[in-house]
């Protein structure tokens, strides 16, 4: 009787130190969700880099990248018009893999001043004689949060909403 009781009282104890371990997980993992999305607030307002084509141009120049998979001997960004005109050519040597930004002051092939608007961005990028696969990146600020069930996403201006993974780079 007596070990029986000894054994049912050990289980009992075993039961609630497994229901207060539980509980101190639950809160952990709370605070983490917190904690992400208190970091996710501090992003409110700060430009991103996401995967875009688009260049806007302003009195200020303009903000681009992209973003190469294996590193490039030579990279060439070309800036097109509505129209679809080579305005200006960017060209890089010896360029890492990664993910990598640029500044357009907006200055046209003929030397002149691009007028202020929105612009597109081709990539070309070659290791050797073999192609460099790669993607352009678009500049948006970042406007809002949206939180989910499955973490938090994120309003880049008028670009759309991004999973945190889709930010190439935060300026």
């Amino acid at each position: 009787e007596n070990a029986e009781l000894t054994s049912q009282l050990a289980q009992m104890s075993t039961v609630d130190g497994i229901q207060r371990l539980n509980k101190m997980f639950q809160s952990f993992i709370d605070s983490q969700g917190t904690s992400e999305s208190m970091a996710a607030a501090a992003l409110i307002g700060r430009g991103v880099l996401v995967e875009g084509r688009g260049l806007g141009l302003t009195d200020s120049g303009a903000v681009g990248g992209f973003e190469l998979d294996v590193g490039a001997d030579s990279v060439v960004l070309s800036i097109k018009d509505a129209s679809g005109l080579e305005v200006q050519k960017i060209e890089l040597a010896d360029v890492e893999a990664g993910s990598h930004n640029f500044v357009w002051d907006g200055t046209a092939l003929d030397g002149t001043r691009a007028a202020n608007g929105m612009y597109s961005i081709e990539l070309a990028a070659t290791a050797g004689s073999d192609k460099v696969t790669g993607r352009t990146l678009e500049f948006g600020p970042v406007t809002s949060i949206i939180r989910g069930a499955r973490g938090s996403d994120f309003q880049v201006g008028d670009l759309g909403v991004f999973k945190f993974d889709d930010i190439k780079q935060i300026l």
